[in-house]
């Protein structure tokens, strides 16, 4: 079991990103490093997702994504952006998911960590955790992101 993490010495950190559909673990994975003072964690940021002005925008896009897709993904891609322009004094920095999940960025990434994790896996995980706002996703939306992550 990894108990320490090496330290290097750079001008920036490296930047570790991991990815996968809902529910696949990486808030767990992101989780485990917490306890490292060398890395500075960088969760997806769902509470502004959630709470935009007062607007949930990530419920009204499970509600409705014809209408809410293009503003919500507008929304993410500006958080997204901030987590990758996000200055530390550490060595490491470990994102969950990256601007790449949604568009091509000049941003800097030194390793991407895919955590593939069947559909109905993720279904489970996302029931259990019981997160309001992904109470209306089906398995077939699931079935599409992972296809969708598979293909890269």
């Amino acid at each position: 079991m990894l108990t320490s993490f090496p330290s290097v010495v750079a001008k920036k950190p490296f930047t570790l990103v991991v990815e996968g559909n809902i529910g696949s673990g990486k808030s767990t994975l992101l989780n485990y490093f917490n306890k490292f003072t060398n890395i500075d964690i960088l969760p997806e940021p769902v509470e502004k997702w959630s709470n935009f002005e007062g607007v949930n925008l990530l419920d009204l896009m499970f509600k409705n994504r014809n209408e809410w897709f293009v503003p919500f993904q507008s929304y993410v891609a500006l958080t997204m952006l901030q987590n990758h322009s996000r200055t530390t004094d550490k060595n490491y920095k470990i994102m969950e998911r990256s601007i790449y999940s949604i568009t091509n960025s000049p941003t800097e990434v030194d390793l991407f960590i895919y955590l593939r994790t069947s559909p109905e896996i993720a279904l489970n995980r996302m029931r259990k955790r019981d997160r309001e706002e992904e109470n209306g996703v089906s398995l077939e939306y699931l079935k599409i992101l992972h296809e969708l992550h598979a293909r890269g």
